[in-house]
């Protein structure tokens, strides 16, 4: 319904008493009702809607940064987190390179080994050093990465204090019944494909809207003339004669302007709808890659626990044979080398595990489960 209101002032010598109006002219108010056209929807309400839905597209363009800033900072612990246990094992070959050498020295002091077994445990040694001072570095530029994602609740940007070490990763995996679960959810609830299927909505408003112009446009009116004091004419202080009552009707042949409108709404809900099939495909597509990348991890870390177990075992047996003078240090230092190298990959499949699972969540548009 539209409110109108006005006044009308008609007078003249050669004007008729049916048109004149009183001496200080007319008010009047009244209302105009569409009957057919822009009765289920007009402009007003278009508008209203469309904006009520671009509201919800701007909270998943939200969640989708969010998930993204989620994302990020998962990665940089992992990273951290990654850096924290390459040092602990790093100080921890350290330490024996250095008991090592110190027992060798002791052993050579008193002529039981030969020099050359006293420079290759130094070498070894300062070998160890270099890599835990690398070690040290990364840990403490990844701590400062991390950084970037820590704030108080005045948006000021803390440290991570040297202190904070990381927590045990629980390797906790996702099975076969959590990732269907998973996939449904990217299918219908991903910020990209609500993001579609509301513009979709906002779309189907602009069709609804268009279409009521090919109807017939029936507007029926009523005013109210108000009387003013000063009338000319006797007949309007008759209150049964102040008003007004018009129907409109306009009946459209063509339409052709309103029909290429509608074509164009259909040709952009098609094209919709065909970037959402291949916006869904791609999902999945993540989804899928992510849980394959989880299961051939889960598998590589128990095959590269297996053949740490079987290394250490090597290497043990290689230092009761050095104890008996049946080896040299530097099989003794190669065994223990294999050692250091499958024990950082170890760490490097661990990290992989953890960030699959963080691709899988981010892929999925529910940020992280960590």
């Amino acid at each position: 319904m539209d409110l109108k209101a006005g006044y009308d002032r008609n007078i003249g010598e050669t004007l008729s008493d049916d048109i004149r109006t009183p001496l200080g002219g007319t008010p009047y108010a009244g209302f105009s009702i569409p009957l057919v056209q822009g009765f289920a929807i007009d402009e007003r309400r278009k508008t209203l809607s469309q904006a009520l839905i671009f509201e919800t597209i701007a909270e998943t363009e939200k969640t989708k940064v969010l998930n993204k800033l989620i994302f990020n900072a998962t990665k940089s612990f992992l990273d951290w987190s990654l850096a924290y246990k390459q040092l602990e094992l790093q100080k921890g070959f350290f330490d024996q390179a250095t008991t090592r050498f110190l027992a060798i020295k002791n052993r050579f002091s008193i002529e039981d080994l030969a020099a050359v077994d006293t420079l290759e445990a130094s070498i070894n040694k300062d070998e160890r050093l270099l890599q835990l001072r690398a070690a040290e570095i990364d840990f403490t530029n990844q701590g400062i990465v991390l950084s970037t994602y820590l704030w108080d609740k005045n948006n000021q940007i803390l440290e991570l204090k040297k202190d904070i070490i990381p927590n045990e990763n629980s390797l906790k995996t996702i099975d076969n019944e959590t990732y269907l679960n998973l996939l449904e959810t990217a299918k219908n609830k991903h910020p990209e494909i609500l993001k579609i299927k509301f513009k979709n909505d906002q779309l189907n408003i602009e069709e609804r809207f268009r279409k009521e112009f090919l109807k017939p446009k029936i507007d029926l009116s009523a005013t109210a003339l108000l009387a003013t004091g000063n009338d000319i004419i006797p007949k309007y202080r008759n209150p049964l004669n102040n008003y007004k009552l018009n129907i409109d009707l306009v009946v459209p042949i063509l339409a052709r302007k309103e029909k290429g409108k509608i074509n164009q709404v259909k040709i952009k809900i098609l094209q919709n709808n065909l970037e959402l099939d291949n916006i869904r495909r791609n999902i999945e597509n993540d989804v899928t890659i992510a849980f394959n990348e989880i299961q051939n991890s889960q598998s590589q870390i128990q095959i590269q626990q297996n053949v740490i177990k079987n290394q250490e075992l090597l290497f043990q047996s290689e230092l009761k044979k050095y104890k008996l003078g049946e080896s040299t240090i530097f099989m003794l230092n190669s065994r223990e080398s294999k050692l250091i190298q499958q024990s950082i990959k170890l760490e490097f499949l661990k990290n992989k595990f953890e960030k699959a699972k963080a691709i899988l969540m981010f892929s999925v548009g529910q940020g992280t489960n960590n």
